[in-house]
């Protein structure tokens, strides 16, 4: 193989991997865009309900008239979005068959949205700056004559994801902008050392036309 095949082959290469990247930058900035509008979409709507996701993972129970599962949900609730992580009982007073039935189900994903005033829908008491700007852990949970629920939450402000999916489409916004800029002060640039030679002649030559039309109309005269 000779020298310059293997430069060939590795301008290829690299060609080919610049490619690459830029569709790979394209597709990144193109889902940051999309998460930017969605999770806004969802900060603005948390003032009006909840919308959450959730994993529902059944949890055997000794018990033949308990139903138990644990639960991992993130929803947008109040300005905010919160995760929990906790268990769940349903006390049902069932009989074992049912109740293994219950139990014996597999791990479930769900999805919905609950009105204002739900359980969990006001925000604790801030008592730091962090607080404040929006960030809590704390526990929860309820208990009922037929259920109970014990879980840990962990917030953080709703316009913090808007924020943090908005960064790729800013730069890439901006450094289209500055290219354009670029461009055009080149074009700018090229145009004016291309035209000004012929500009400066233009100029020269018009007070010797004057000159010599002034001569000829004398001579002319005489």
């Amino acid at each position: 193989m000779t020298v310059s095949a293997v430069r060939d082959d590795a301008a290829r290469y690299i060609h080919v991997m610049k490619r690459l990247l830029r569709i790979l930058r394209r597709i990144v900035i193109a889902l940051s865009l999309f998460a930017c509008v969605a999770t806004a979409a969802l900060w603005l709507r948390s003032y009006w309900g909840t919308d959450y996701l959730s994993r529902q993972t059944p949890v055997p129970s000794a018990n033949s008239g308990v139903i138990s599962h644990h639960e991992s949900q993130i929803g947008w609730t109040n300005g905010t979005v919160r995760c929990s992580d906790g268990d769940y009982s349903l006390y049902m007073h069932l009989t074992e068959p049912i109740a293994s039935l219950m139990t014996a189900q597999t791990t479930r994903w769900s999805c919905g949205r609950l009105g204002i005033g739900h359980v969990d829908w006001e925000t604790p008491q801030a008592r730091s700056l962090a607080n404040r700007l929006g960030f809590f852990t704390y526990p929860s949970g309820y208990v009922t004559s037929f259920s109970d629920s014990s879980k840990r939450v962990w917030t953080m402000p709703a316009w913090l994801p808007v924020i943090a999916f908005a960064i790729a489409p800013l730069l890439a916004l901006w450094r289209f902008i500055r290219k354009r800029r670029r461009t055009c002060g080149a074009i700018a640039r090229t145009a004016t050392t291309t035209f000004a030679p012929r500009r400066s002649a233009a100029r020269n030559a018009e007070p010797l036309r004057g000159d010599c039309g002034q001569r000829v109309h004398k001579l002319a005269g005489d």
